[in-house]
């Protein structure tokens, strides 16, 4: 998300790859104001404790300590109305406990010229058929059951999940939920990450360049090792950079 409101839009200029050339982005200035980001937050001014992230669990380091009062800001998603306690629903602090210790704000841009005043990135999810099933008819009548509007309706409210159905998003039921309203609204504005065949290694890489940061590294030796390792693993014609 910090990416994503870095720089402008154009050209793919906020992002990790451009589609329109087909090449990943090895250095640019949006790369750049987000590593500077992070140097700030961990190195400069010292708000997060850099400790945290080299937790076992860093999920449920991180849950702990916002609902410890050690962490103030945690950028995540709509299902933390339940996880921050209880990923999996038990011994949860009532609602209106919940929605007295957590609430939403979206996330801001960089404020230069041009770019998001705010932005938002969703993951997904699908399930499919398999072509080769001998019991096409079964497995679809078994999806279309599940996801039926009743059926999925309630298990959304039940759930506290965002809905993925407009009818359900809008129905009066769901018009209760305060906290799933909020994160709709959120998510109306949002992108996907850049998947593309690669793509797992470039996330891993850009967790590198995190973690260099946080031991101390510069930006400028930090994004010079990142392009260096996307030209090993992807080709020097198939990496590109943004002055």
């Amino acid at each position: 998300m910090a990416l994503l409101g870095a720089d402008v839009p154009d050209g793919d200029r906020n992002r990790l790859r451009n589609w329109a050339e087909g090449k990943w982005i090895g250095d640019s200035p949006a790369i750049r104001r987000t590593l500077e980001l992070y140097k700030t937050v961990y190195q400069d001014k010292q708000l997060a404790s850099k400790a945290i992230n080299y937790s076992t669990d860093i999920g449920a380091a991180v849950r702990e300590a916002m609902t410890t009062n050690k962490m103030g800001i945690l950028a995540s998603g709509s299902w933390e109305f339940a996880c921050l306690w209880d990923c999996n629903g038990v011994n949860l602090p009532s609602v209106d406990e919940r929605n007295a210790a957590i609430g939403w704000t979206p996330w801001p841009g960089s404020g230069e010229p041009g770019t998001k005043a705010t932005t938002n990135i969703s993951g997904g999810w699908a399930i499919g058929i398999n072509a080769k099933t001998p019991n096409k008819d079964a497995a679809e009548k078994l999806l279309t059951t599940i996801f039926d509007k009743g059926n999925f309706l309630k298990w959304t409210i039940d759930n506290r999940r965002m809905a993925v159905r407009t009818d359900i998003s809008e129905s009066p039921e769901y018009a209760t939920d305060a906290y799933l309203l909020e994160a709709t609204k959120l998510a109306a504005d949002t992108t996907g990450r850049d998947t593309y065949p690669g793509y797992q290694r470039v996330s891993a890489l850009v967790q590198q360049m995190t973690a260099a940061i946080l031991d101390g590294a510069s930006v400028d030796e930090v994004v010079a090792e990142y392009k260096a390792s996307l030209i090993d693993e992807f080709g020097e014609e198939n990496v590109m950079t943004y002055e």
